[in-house]
């Protein structure tokens, strides 16, 4: 006589069934739910889209370490992370004049945590005809020092006093000259608007070049490069966005050394004002010139007049008194 198998297999038979005849993806995946949760999946949805967790049920405590320990460490890495000295921001404008002359406006926001920040920062510009005209920090005059260090101005920011932990921004305003070279029928302005001497990274990098008011925005063609020295990296982002104005900005962090240069070309006949320039300062050096020579024959004229003059006013009295004491002499032989 057959007999019914029990319950318990009268179940795990079912389930046996139910998983056979179920697709291969519902047959997989009910595997390892069953594995984890003891059980099989009710609808197609929670298959796809409801993932297993982890049982948190009372007494599972292993299964918890991870994620308290992940829990209990994000605080402390977000808060090393915030402590590391950089640059968190670093922007310029840059107005570039007819005669190709610039001045330039940087702003640069730091973290400082007494490593390689302690009493300041120093910037190395990357020409040697700059002239720094105003040094603050947090909007104060600071204390600085211009130093010229072969074909490059350094400026030292530093004070006396240790800085305390914490974020400064610092604004430097300095003016260069000759920065705009011929290329064919094009003026071509380049720069390095970071350097890339700077031993931490630097988050934020944008800058704005400001051409005259004369050159067309349709013939304006500009250009940068990202990173290390002598590299042509694409991690930027370029656009003309009002008057004869362009916008640089790096799109990524900029690891230490890493620097973003900047390119800007237009017409040579666009700038009629550097022509205008240049010959008002030959002119201006002509006429000074012509009155130094002016003043140099005059003074030599005047001189050799003067000295003419009293020859003569010494010759005239010489004689006078030869003749009066000839007079004199003639009178007593008498």
């Amino acid at each position: 006589m057959r007999t019914s198998p029990p319950a318990s297999d009268r179940k795990l038979g079912a389930r046996h069934t139910l998983q056979q005849s179920a697709p291969r993806w519902v047959r997989t995946r009910s595997a390892v739910l069953n594995f984890q949760r003891h059980r099989l999946p009710v609808t197609k949805q929670q298959l796809k889209f409801k993932l297993p967790v982890p049982n948190y049920r009372s007494g599972n405590l292993p299964a918890r370490l991870p994620h308290l320990a992940l829990v209990l460490l994000v605080p402390f890495l977000l808060g090393a992370a915030d402590s590391q000295e950089r640059i968190k921001r670093f922007s310029s404008d840059i107005i570039v004049y007819p005669d190709g002359s610039l001045q330039i406006k940087e702003k640069i926001k730091v973290r400082a945590e007494g490593n390689e920040i302690k009493r300041g920062i120093q910037r190395k510009l990357s020409t040697s005809s700059a002239h720094v005209f105003k040094v603050v920090r947090n909007g104060q005059k600071t204390p600085h020092r211009v130093e010229l260090q072969g074909e490059r101005k350094v400026v030292e920011i530093r004070q006396k006093n240790p800085l305390k932990p914490g974020v400064y921004t610092y604004t430097l305003t300095y003016a260069t000259k000759g920065q705009l070279a011929s290329f064919g029928n094009y003026k071509q302005f380049s720069w390095d608007v970071i350097g890339q001497d700077w031993p931490f990274p630097v988050e934020k990098v944008r800058a704005e070049v400001h051409l005259p008011d004369q050159v067309p925005d349709d013939s304006i063609r500009f250009n940068a490069s990202t990173g290390y020295s002598g590299e042509k990296g694409l991690s930027y982002d370029a656009q003309l966005t009002e008057k004869g104005t362009v916008s640089f900005s790096a799109t990524r962090l900029l690891m230490p050394r890493e620097g973003l240069r900047v390119m800007v070309a237009f017409p040579k006949g666009s700038l009629n004002g550097e022509q205008r320039g240049w010959l008002n300062s030959s002119l201006m050096f002509s006429v000074l010139s012509l009155l130094v020579i002016i003043s140099v024959m005059t003074f030599l004229i005047f001189f050799l007049v003067k000295r003419v003059s009293n020859s003569r006013s010494n010759r005239q009295d010489d004689e006078a008194g030869g003749s009066s004491a000839t007079r004199e002499g003639g009178s007593g032989n008498a």
